[in-house]
């Protein structure tokens, strides 16, 4: 084929049209290839940043990026719950069809007059209607039909003609397939699934909030132990200094000197460690936060404004149990999965049946040399085609649909032994909580007697040192003893708080304890955001609610396991 030619006017228009595509190209790339805008460029803090229990978990939900990305699989999950059920949406269909046929005359019947030699016929065909897919399993189309008929055939009467025809068609299974329980499978299963990432969603957040939550009493102790080493190291330090003074009056021997410096390094040393725990404690728990105002280079010192509390509560092991089997995300999701596998055994097994299908179709028929004539003589009472039969298929063997169904039932039972494994799991998990609470309670009452009576050892040592009837060796493990006996008691009250935490996670009911909801984004233009959680106001109790029995811990009543 040869080029076309184009003058000057046409060529510069063509070209202005091409390099505007081009740079229009060009835009749509740059854009595409756009990374997602960064966030705001955020001042470190610095310096020790003291933060609630209740600030904590925010910042966490806020900033961790764990809960943002599982935050879009709820979302996922209902596009394609959508997409399930947009199977049964109504279908606009139309076609357009055009021909010519122009060949010399080979039969009287192509023409009907030998003196006609050449066979020349101009047709166009087209069809528009709309046809759906319907929950019963079968389908219907309504449609109109129109041919065009121009023809050198003295035979074709009249001649141009249009043929149009009104078309209503059905179908329906009536074994496979009725009910349309492979799509309605479908639908279920996108339903469930959906429900699925709503639990993985919440299970995420539960073992977040988890997590910073014992990083945080963590940090507390950690620190709480720091301070107790200080207090020791400035007792044993106070020894030596009176040690030096009395060796100068030739009140002190060598040994008493020597014993008084030997524990001074020593507790130096613990010092340096409980220290650089604490700073572990604090980067540990920088890192769960991801806050952009905390970063992990930065000198933040975190310090905690919640201390680990003690209260007296009733611990019903058999309800607890109860609850756990009612909110864990992991039963949960086990019911779902179960669900699941029962609406594929239920197709499974309606994919067995034999095909009989019934099929039904009526047609209006008329004809005229115009089209509007030709539709405007379409009569529901004249001119009716109509037809209707039944269609049947029994497979021989029928192997691959029982197997099918075979793999099935066993998927089925598969996953309620795993739903069965999982049960006892959780109750595992929830009575070692119980029995982690009640003992954490039993341990504080213990520990708080044994530092109590460390500090009145303590008083007495020194006033028998002071009086000078003895040497320091038993006032330099008094001061050992007290502050290995407190911090026992600051373990004990860590331990306990753990074991709430423990608890309310082992139960389903952290998040709800802590007052946190997930919220669904609100749907607008632009891009998509995922689910969040939000924390309320409440509190910072380790469960939910204030305790009932505020108490000191010499005053605990142990309790024992239902």
């Amino acid at each position: 084929m040869n080029n076309p030619k184009w003058n000057k006017t046409e060529r510069k228009t063509l070209e202005a049209a091409l390099l505007r595509i081009q740079q229009a190209a060009e835009v749509s790339k740059i854009e595409e290839a756009q990374p997602p805008v960064p966030r705001p460029a955020v001042t470190p803090k610095s310096g020790d940043v003291p933060l609630t229990l209740a600030e904590t978990v925010r910042l966490a939900l806020a900033n961790n990026q764990d809960i943002q990305v599982t935050g879009f699989d709820p979302l996922l999950a209902e596009t394609d719950m959508v997409k399930a059920r947009a199977v049964y949406e109504a279908t606009f269909f139309m076609s357009n069809d055009f021909g010519r046929t122009d060949r010399p005359t080979q039969s009287v019947l192509d023409t009907g007059s030998i003196k006609i030699a050449r066979f020349i016929e101009d047709t166009y065909a087209s069809k528009i209607g709309v046809k759906q897919f319907t929950p019963t399993g079968g389908t219907w189309a309504v449609y109109q039909e129109a041919n065009f008929l121009n023809s050198s055939s003295t035979l074709v009467v009249p001649n141009p003609q249009w043929a149009t025809r009104g078309n209503i068609e059905m179908s329906q299974p009536l074994l496979k397939g009725f009910g349309d329980p492979v799509n309605q499978g479908a639908i279920r299963v996108a339903n469930l699934n959906t429900r699925v990432s709503l639990q993985d969603f919440r299970q995420k957040i539960t073992e977040t909030v988890s997590k910073i939550v014992a990083a945080y009493w963590q940090l507390s102790f950690d620190r709480e132990a720091a301070r107790i080493c200080g207090r020791s190291l400035g007792q044993a330090q106070e020894v030596q200094r009176r040690e030096k003074a009395r060796r100068e009056q030739g009140l002190a021997n060598e040994l008493d000197t020597s014993r008084a410096v030997s524990a001074v390094g020593s507790r130096q040393a613990d010092c340096i460690r409980t220290e650089n725990r604490a700073r572990n404690s604090s980067d540990n728990l920088k890192r769960l936060l991801h806050a952009p105002d905390l970063p992990m280079d930065g000198d933040a010192n975190l310090v905690p404004a919640d201390q680990p509390r003690f209260f007296v509560f009733e611990v019903d092991r058999t309800a607890a149990m109860s609850r756990s089997l009612a909110r864990r995300p992991e039963i949960e999701r086990a019911r779902s999965a179960l669900a699941i596998n029962q609406v594929r055994v239920d197709v499974a097994d309606r994919e067995r049946l034999p095909k009989l299908d019934a099929a039904l179709k009526y047609t209006i028929n008329s004809l005229a040399s115009e089209w509007h004539e030709a539709m405007r003589h379409e009569d529901p009472g004249q001119r009716i085609s109509w037809s209707a039969g039944l269609e049947l298929e029994v497979p021989l063997g029928n192997r691959s649909a029982i197997a099918d169904y075979q793999r099935r039932i066993l998927e089925y039972e598969q996953s309620l032994r795993e739903a069965n494994q999982l049960v006892d799991q959780v109750l595992g998990e929830v009575s070692a909580a119980v029995r982690a609470v009640l003992q954490g309670r039993d341990e504080i009452e213990y520990t708080y007697q044994a530092k109590v009576a460390a500090e009145r050892l303590v008083r007495a040592e020194i006033a028998r040192f002071e009086l000078g009837g003895v040497s320091n060796d038993e006032l330099l493990r008094s001061q050992d003893t007290e502050a290995a006996t407190e911090r026992d008691y600051l373990t004990a009250l860590l331990n306990f708080n753990l074991s709430l935490t423990e608890l309310g996670r082992a139960k389903g009911t952290l998040l709800e304890d802590r007052g946190i909801d997930v919220i669904w984004p609100e749907k607008r233009p632009g891009r998509p955001l995922p689910l969040r959680a939000r924390i309320e106001e409440k509190p910072a109790w380790p469960i939910a609610g204030p305790p009932e029995k505020p108490a000191a811990p010499a005053a605990a009543t142990p309790a024992k396991p239902n």
